[in-house]
């Protein structure tokens, strides 16, 4: 992940927004409250974010590619799930990556092969 790139960060715990600006700027808003809810656009466009971790995004992009390549399906349910599934497999690898040590090395809850 580009630590440069512009990202919003947002903390339910103390209810606090980060954001990081192009130029590399940090802002950060505070008692927001747990339960902000976060819109992108407007009107018919609008819509709400679905908080995944990276273990919850693998088992829904499986499910996704099952019911795509297994159940029958009405030719807009599959065209929903046709735009979805590439959008759940990048939020993965972002979630994944964005878990993965800098050093390249183990995480720390992640035991060695063959413990």
């Amino acid at each position: 992940m580009d630590d440069e790139a512009p990202i919003a960060r947002y903390d339910p715990t103390p209810g606090s927004l980060q954001l990081r600006l192009t130029g590399g700027e940090e802002i950060t808003i505070v008692g927001l409250g747990p339960d902000l809810p976060l819109w992108r656009g407007q009107g018919e466009a609008a819509a709400l974010p679905l908080w995944l971790t990276a273990g919850q995004a693998d088992v829904l992009g499986k499910m996704i590619e099952y019911i795509l390549k297994t159940v029958k399906i009405s030719p807009a349910s599959r065209a929903v799930l046709e735009d979805l599934a590439p959008q759940v497999g990048q939020l993965h690898d972002e979630l994944e990556e964005a878990a993965a040590p800098a050093d390249g090395g183990y995480l720390a809850d992640e035991p060695d092969v063959g413990e």
